[in-house]
């Protein structure tokens, strides 16, 4: 391939100090059998591999080879090739990262580019023959062939499946479908989880982004549709089949339209989707509800009411076209079913038999149960306890099966279904008696059963049905610190993979006025716990602003900012953008202590201080308006000056964004407007505009369609909003940064190529 003639790494590696030179490499003055040596490294680090090892040539002759890796795994990786290609037979290759010496030109320049993920070796000392020289060289050609040709596969260097499903969990309550996408592939070549288990972890993740067909179409669809599943799986298939299927007769008015539609859906056999009734967040699922309670007149106006006020964020098209269909449904009592027809196992299947077991389940498991035992009575109480979803339901059950003859009973959990419905109701018995009815007892179960396999289903659908009127913040504050001092690395996993939950339960539990001891606990769990990760940054950006928002001590602040502290350094965050987000959340909430929040920035500052031309223009001007926003003033270090920071050509950006009209969407307009300073400062063409429409509306859909660029802070933004800009995108770029502070916006529009 041809090289290019700019590159900021490669021209400073074969720069000065190296006798290799990149102006004499790109233009072929060197001998060919000189540069063969090296330049397919080259080709393949240009071309997108994450390795590459070259050489530098000193004044004495002595050649040395620097061998680098972009991020840690891949170091790991490089380990091992080099320990296998060139070892000790060749080289004095040890097997230890080597210690830059940060005044040497290229080897700070390895450092801004690699950080310490780098090797350095020569031939072996013992023997310099030109015979061993040659050696090196061909083993190192050969392991390149070798690393691009072999199977992306590193199962020896996979996390605990543990960890890996903390991180999902928190990428989908963050809404980070592609991040959940990759740690279910990681989770899947580590060995999984189970079949069930991973497919739900899919519809999830396609749901966090609203991608419809991607669930509508998925080849196992008609499996979903019938097989026990937790709540949060229903609810993104309501909304998938809605959006998918039935929307386009809401946004064209045909409501006849729409209800026989709905009809021919359910005679295709897909009366499974309401099986049970346990929860409903969305505006789509609840109309998915009230036209199954409108198919022959199986609802009620009391309890299609009650669906309604457990749905938050309805809109005002949302409200007529619910009022509509509320006008259809007409009230109407339910008796008792007759004994004898419930023996009917045509009837058993009837949707009809479940609604009324819904107006008053525990009453009606206890009419089947004392009934003569027959295989097809058990196998109803069965579901009907499935239904319930209770502890008193499941007793209940499991007594009237242990009645049933051993063979039946065999051969009825034989069935992939009851065999499931069955094991979620004894999974609600537990061992030592104690019910889970909140938060403190899911905990306290942990603590004291370390090896509860259920405790993640348990915590799954907890935080769908457990009410906040029995949640005791103090002592989950001490339980939380129990788990802590536990140091049980399994009761650790757990409480961190259900973080989110507990989240998304704070999220739409009702009549919350201060929660700070959960967020604090929280907080200071992901810092102090020994198996934290990157992730566990966002969901404490998620959190902070909660916290700071509750009525909290000079203490208590202290306490928190020396945790995210701690947070950032274990987790070994060497992007810089994770702690100017971080500090911007400090300065746009309320401050209860200076002192503490200066302090956060003065070891921020030491961080920049330390390599400070490893960090480009927004980082360093960000980090710097920040501060002066928070009325603190550092003074820049000797070798970056302001002329520094406004010469944009020594710098480099894969786009000159002078000529391109950009918009950005984002619910914080703080931060849209300190990215538009940023990049006016970078590029003073640009036509920055900014969007905080929580609604799609007229102006927004003309800036995503006119715009050369979209930036969408996902993260601090409506469903609503996200697919006006969607559909209004196409295929053009539509850019989605990692987190929603300025520092991760700006970082995802100068990385655009």
């Amino acid at each position: 391939m041809n090289l290019p003639k700019k590159h900021d790494f490669l021209e400073i590696f074969f720069g000065v100090g190296n006798q290799l030179k990149w102006i004499d490499i790109v233009t072929k003055r060197l001998p060919k059998s000189s540069t063969d040596k090296f330049i397919p490294w080259v080709n393949s680090y240009l071309n997108g591999s994450k390795l590459i090892v070259i050489p530098r040539v000193y004044e004495s002759g002595d050649t040395f080879w620097y061998a680098m890796a972009s991020d840690s795994k891949k170091f790991v990786e490089l380990r091992e090739l080099l320990n296998a290609a060139v070892g000790c037979s060749y080289s004095d290759f040890n097997g230890i990262p080597y210690n830059l010496d940060l005044s040497d030109p290229i080897e700070n320049a390895i450092e801004c580019y690699f950080g310490n993920s780098v090797f350095r070796f020569t031939t072996n000392s013992l023997s310099s023959s030109s015979t061993d020289k040659a050696d090196i060289i061909d083993a190192l050609l050969l392991m390149n062939q070798q690393s691009l040709i072999k199977p992306q596969s590193t199962s020896h260097l996979q996390r605990d499946r543990g960890l890996i499903l903390g991180d999902i969990t928190s990428a989908l309550y963050l809404k980070d479908s592609v991040k959940a996408l990759s740690y279910l592939g990681e989770l899947r070549s580590s060995g999984g989880v189970g079949y069930q288990n991973e497919l739900f972890i899919e519809i999830r993740a396609f749901d966090c982004s609203n991608q419809w067909d991607k669930i509508f179409k998925h080849n196992d669809f008609s499996q979903l549709v019938d097989l026990p599943r937790p709540a949060l799986v229903t609810e993104a298939l309501l909304k998938a089949i809605y959006n998918h299927l039935f929307l386009s007769y809401e946004l064209n008015n045909d409501f006849e339209g729409q209800i026989e539609s709905f009809k021919s859906y359910i005679k295709k056999g897909n009366q499974g989707l309401f099986r049970v009734l346990k929860s409903i967040k969305s505006a789509s699922s609840l109309k998915m509800w009230l036209l199954w309670f409108l198919l022959e007149d199986q609802g009620d106006l009391k309890k299609s009411e009650k669906l309604i006020q457990s749905v938050r964020g309805l809109n005002d098209t949302d409200h007529v076209w619910i009022h509509r269909l509320l006008e259809r449904i007409s009230p109407k009592n339910v008796t008792e079913i007759p004994l004898n027809i419930i023996q009917n196992q045509e009837f058993l299947e009837e949707r009809s038999l479940v609604v009324r077991a819904e107006n008053d389940p525990l009453q009606f498991l206890s009419n089947l149960t004392n009934e003569n035992v027959s295989k097809e009575v058990a196998s109803l109480s069965l579901k009907c306890a499935w239904l319930v979803g209770t502890l008193d339901a499941a007793v209940l059950c499991v007594d009237f099966l242990n009645k049933l003859d051993e063979f039946d009973l065999s051969h009825m959990l034989k069935n992939a279904v009851f065999s499931k419905y069955y094991s979620e109701i004894t999974n609600l018995i537990p061992k030592d008696g104690i019910n889970i009815l909140n938060w403190n007892d899911w905990i306290k179960k942990i603590i004291e059963d370390i090896n509860w396999s259920s405790c993640i289903n348990v915590a799954e659908e907890g935080s769908t049905t457990w009410s906040a009127a029995s949640f005791d913040l103090t002592l989950f504050r001490n339980q939380v610190s129990e788990i802590i001092n536990l140091k049980s690395e399994l009761a650790s996993k757990n409480f961190r993979t259900v973080v989110p939950y507990i989240l998304n339960w704070v999220d739409e539990s009702e009549g919350i006025i201060s929660y700070k001891e959960l967020w604090s606990s929280i907080i200071e769990f992901l810092a102090l716990d020994d198996l934290n990760s990157k992730e566990d940054i966002f969901l404490a950006q998620e959190i902070l602003p909660r916290f700071l928002n509750c009525s909290i001590t000079s203490i208590e602040y202290s306490e928190v900012l020396e945790c995210l502290n701690i947070l950032l350094e274990s987790t070994g965050a060497e992007n810089i953008d994770q702690r100017i987000d971080i500090l911007e959340l400090l300065v746009v909430n309320n401050c209860y202590n200076q002192e503490s929040r200066n302090a956060l920035f003065n070891k921020t500052f030491n961080i920049l201080c330390i390599n400070p031309t490893r960090y480009q223009i927004h980082e360093w001007s960000l980090f710097l308006l920040i501060a002066e926003e928070g009325h603190l003033k550092f003074d820049l270090p000797s070798v970056i000056t302001e002329n520094t920071l406004s010469e944009r050509d020594t710098y480099h950006y894969t786009v000159d964004l002078n000529t391109y009209k950009i918009g950005i969407y984002t619910l914080t307009e703080s931060v849209g407007l300190r990215v538009k300073k940023q990049l006016l400062k970078l590029f003073p063409k640009v036509n920055v505009q900014l969007n905080s429409d929580k609604t799609s509306t007229t102006s927004l859909v003309a800036l995503a369609r006119n715009a050369d660029l979209f930036i969408f802070s996902w993260r601090s933004a409506s469903h609503s909003a996200y697919d006006a800009i969607k559909a209004a995108r196409g295929t053009r770029p539509l850019i989605q940064p990692e987190g929603k502070g300025s520092s991760s916006m700006l970082k995802a529009i100068l990385d655009f190529d």
